[in-house]
């Protein structure tokens, strides 16, 4: 969580889309930036809420069919439909986990409430079966109960082996996607950062680098 500048440094640095300006990193088992070209190719990125990236014609449906497209070697997509029977499935299961209505296929994404815009947008990005996740929420949800309805929504689109980083502006305290292990790192700027005592107790938020010389 923090500032969304800070959070895309992150996402698109761990997502191989920038290079890294010093330390080591793996993602996926590979080394950055030795092995930027496998990572790209294992971390899936979304923008959740923003609508001006889609075009608002564009269904979710569409999307699928897309995404699902381009993941599957060219001797295998004659199994995309199911695919994407088998997606529009589990985003109906994490619409009711969330307690949201229903999206259909030949729903426009322009048209979706913020939440069920985040719901469909993260099984998009889920459907390339990527190892690794990177999901933004640009635009924040509005309130507290719409941020926890999304985190109860992944289990149903994201398996339990793939790994999640999601970046929002803030999290309710204490909560993560249920039955998922959840790290949180909240990026401040170096004069926000703990104080040396801080800095050694546990409970505390530490601060994490984001790649900028005056950022950590």
């Amino acid at each position: 969580e923090g500032d969304v500048a800070d959070r895309r440094l992150v996402g698109a640095t761990l997502g191989a889309r920038l290079a890294p300006l010093s330390g080591r990193a793996h993602v996926a088992g590979h080394p950055l930036a030795s092995e930027a070209g496998r990572v790209l190719t294992s971390v899936a990125m979304a923008d959740l809420g923003r609508v001006d990236r889609v075009d608002s014609g564009v269904t979710v449906g569409d999307l699928l069919a897309e995404r699902i497209d381009l993941s599957e070697p060219m001797g295998r997509r004659r199994g995309a439909r199911a695919r994407q029977a088998e997606w529009l499935a589990r985003i109906d299961e994490a619409a009711d986990a969330a307690g949201s209505r229903r999206i259909r296929g030949d729903d426009p994404v322009g048209s979706l409430l913020p939440l069920e815009r985040a719901i469909a947008l993260t099984a998009v990005a889920a459907a390339g079966r990527a190892p690794v996740l990177v999901l933004d929420v640009v635009d924040p949800f509005p309130d507290a109960a719409a941020e926890r309805a999304f985190l109860a929504a992944l289990p149903a689109l994201v398996h339990e082996s793939t790994t999640v980083l999601l970046g929002a502006p803030w999290f309710p305290d204490e909560h993560g996607i249920p039955g998922r292990p959840t790290v949180r790192l909240r990026l401040v700027a170096e004069d926000d950062a703990p104080a040396p005592d801080d800095a050694e107790r546990p409970d505390i938020d530490q601060p994490v680098t984001t790649g900028k010389e005056t950022r950590r």
